[in-house]
């Protein structure tokens, strides 16, 4: 998901690329599991498929998301600028947006969840690499 890099551009710039990816999979780490939630709940015969995934993904990425999360928090020590309350209040509007979202758009962005979770999808924003 692009958000995490849509925010740091919007409040002070993108983080060197050498901590690009470790900024996006902080901002994955709250998206994924707030979207694996919410299509749990539209698709509970999917249940098995997103929480393996998911279990993956964190295994994959823990050391990538501490270190992301110690970089937008020392930005928003510096700037003064809550960005992971930004972060999160934002999945949140998004997730808002999907349960509200027919439910043809639902499955589309369930599936794609899916993918990026497990790497099929952008390869910027789900990539175990």
């Amino acid at each position: 998901m692009l958000l995490p890099i849509l925010l740091a551009a919007a409040i002070g710039g993108l983080p060197p690329d050498s901590n690009l990816d470790s900024v996006i999979a902080f901002g994955n780490s709250s998206s994924y599991p707030l979207g694996v939630k919410t299509c749990k709940q539209l698709f509970p015969e999917h249940r098995d498929a997103y929480d393996a995934a998911l279990k993956e993904w964190k295994a994959a990425n823990a050391d990538k998301v501490k270190a992301g999360r110690d970089i937008i928090a020392e930005e928003g020590r510096r700037t003064g600028v809550d960005t992971i309350r930004t972060i999160r209040d934002n999945q949140i509007w998004l997730d808002e947006r999907l349960r509200a979202a027919p439910k043809e758009q639902q499955t589309n962005s369930c599936n794609q969840l899916l993918k990026e979770i497990r790497g099929d999808g952008d390869p910027a924003s789900g990539s175990n690499a």
